[in-house]
């Protein structure tokens, strides 16, 4: 295999940057499709029709993932950690924040009888605007493009199970295994943490639950989509013997 011949499709808090650690041990050359216009990066790879061209693409649940995605982006807003952003963001997240204490909140406001409530909360979890939350994995691969993605040269990393997914990947692929994989950096805790606050699905309302299931459903298609196609962990440990 060539390493260069590598693209990363770096779906944000799914563990793509300890992949990415792990990549870049082992000596490997990737390219990295991460943040707006992902989708559009990798539409013009395929069409690039490259048939040795690998593909690593980072998924989690993804109400898992917007708790994760909720803390990280409080964080950078309040800290003001993160690219640079405009007055005008920087006004938007501080609302955003202060009427959206924690996810549970937020998720509540995308159903809220009140207007406002609900346009602040639809802001957040939209992708204009650069957040973390705004950028699920259907921001980063359509339906389309899973069908266009060569299936015995695309794998998949699950964020619930990244140390076993990254050695079975590298294995299929002829990479030397990692050593260690580096611990995720969970700021799904580590966040929350710093703002006093538990975070776990578990800890979200029924009806924050149930908007979260409505308001990411092109999400969870996505995702089963995904698991469907490159899933099959059974094939993944047979190439990596």
């Amino acid at each position: 295999m060539n390493h260069q011949n590598l693209v990363h499709v770096h779906v944000g808090k799914c563990a793509g940057s300890t992949l990415n650690t792990c990549l870049h041990e082992a000596g490997v050359s990737f390219v990295e499709l991460h943040g707006h216009g992902a989708d559009k990066q990798l539409e013009a790879i395929l069409d690039l029709g490259v048939s040795e061209i690998n593909y690593i693409i980072t998924i989690r649940d993804p109400i898992s993932r917007f708790i994760s995605a909720f803390w990280y982006d409080k964080h950078r807003a309040l800290t003001g950690q993160g690219p640079a952003i405009t007055r005008l963001e920087e006004r938007l997240w501080t609302m955003v924040f202060t009427h959206f204490p924690h996810p549970s909140a937020l998720a509540e406001g995308l159903e809220s009888a009140q207007e406002g409530t609900r346009v602040l909360a639809a802001k957040a979890m939209s992708p204009q605007y650069r957040s973390h939350m705004g950028l699920g994995l259907s921001a980063y691969i359509t339906p389309a493009l899973i069908q266009r993605l060569p299936k015995d040269k695309a794998f998949l990393i699950r964020q619930e199970m990244a140390a076993v997914d990254i050695r079975m990947v590298f294995s299929a692929m002829g990479l030397r295994k990692p050593d260690n994989v580096p611990r995720i950096n969970n700021f799904q805790s580590l966040h929350s943490r710093e703002f006093g606050a538990v975070a776990d699905a578990r800890t979200l309302s029924e009806t924050a639950q149930s908007a979260l299931r409505s308001w990411l459903r092109e999400e969870f298609h996505v995702f089963g989509l995904l698991l469907k196609a490159f899933g099959n962990q059974s094939k993944l440990e047979k190439l990596a013997e």
